[in-house]
This record gives C-alpha cells, structure tokens and sequence, in this order.
C-alpha cells in the first residue's frame, strides 16, 4: 500500500536515534544502485547488535543453531558470517541487513517484488535481500543511521520452542528456494 519512493519497514521495538531516517534516504539517493538499506542498530545497553551478515551457510546455522556462536564467538565462521571483523562506523555493501528496519527503493521493489509471504517468521529479511542481488541490486549497511533495537530473540532463549521450530522451518525454506538443484526448489 506504501506509495512513497522510499517505503519503509520498521519494528515496533525500534526507537529512532536523531537523523536516522534522514540518514537512510541520504544513502539511498547517493547511491542509486542499492535496492535495499539498513541502519546500525544497538542492544538498548547501547552495545552494538549486528544487524548486517553474510548469507547463512549450513556451518553458520549449525553453530547458532546449538547456541553455540556464543560459546565461539571468535570462531572464523561466526565472525566472518556477522561481519565481527570490520568496523561498523562506515557505510559499505553487505549480503543482507536484518528486517528490523529495513528502506527499499521503489524501482528494486518493482523489480524484485515483496518480501516472500512463504516465511512465517525469520529468514524473510535475508530472503529479500538475496534476490535483490539475483537483480542486480546493491544492499548496503547505513552506520549513519542509527537506532536502538530491544531485540527478544524468542527462537534463543531455549533449545526449542514454538519459535524455534517455525526458524527452522524458515530455514528450509531458505535453503530449498535458493540452493537447492532447480527440480527441488521451493516456487516463489
């Protein structure tokens, strides 16, 4: 229903820091060649929350999956998977960025369309993201723009719940719709 040249998905447990939506739309007519942009969120104890990743590898998922990033945080997949190792006070191109607050440009929309109603939950974000590489479209981390995200994380907080269980499924999902040989892949 959105109209506008920039539409905008945000969570509700975000609170905008000053200047951080006119920070995504300085970014995005900069550079028209990103489809899709995301801010520099914070945990609300204002330490970073990686909000921008590398697209899941099974590796990745296994080892979040058994809560084990934390445990191995260090560990090169989980670094490199959540971008650990650059310093996150520059724009630049990503993967994908996290749906917690997500600005997309009208044109991508048109092109790569919505984000997919298959996913219940989780892997929607990055999902999008893919395809708008698949059309050639930018994703960028915007550190300009800034905000607080008081991110639950429901499918962490025990080995398995009802939010788990809908993860994984999203996960498969993922998977099937992007890696998998044609005749097996998930239909858009």
């Amino acid at each position: 229903m959105a109209q506008g040249h920039y539409p905008l998905l945000l969570n509700p447990d975000i609170a905008l820091l000053a200047g951080a939506l006119d920070a995504l739309v300085r970014h995005m007519d900069a550079h028209p060649a990103v489809g899709l942009a995301g801010p520099k969120l914070f945990n609300p104890d204002m330490s970073l929350q990686p909000s921008c990743r590398r697209f899941s590898t099974p590796a990745h998922l296994l080892l979040r999956g058994l809560r084990l990033d934390r445990l191995l945080r260090n560990s090169r997949a989980i670094r490199e998977g959540m971008y650990l190792d650059w310093d996150h006070s520059q724009a630049r191109e990503v993967d994908y960025v996290t749906g917690a607050c997500m600005i997309a440009r009208r044109e991508a929309l048109d092109e790569v369309g919505l984000l997919d109603e298959g996913y219940r939950a989780y892997f929607e974000d990055q999902d999008w993201c893919y395809r708008m590489w698949q059309h050639g479209w930018r994703v960028a981390y915007v550190a300009e723009a800034q905000m607080i995200h008081d991110h639950q994380r429901a499918s962490a907080r025990r080995l398995w719940s009802r939010s788990t269980g809908t993860h994984i499924r999203s996960m498969v999902r993922f998977f099937r719709k992007h890696y998998l040989p044609a005749p097996f892949r998930v239909r858009p």
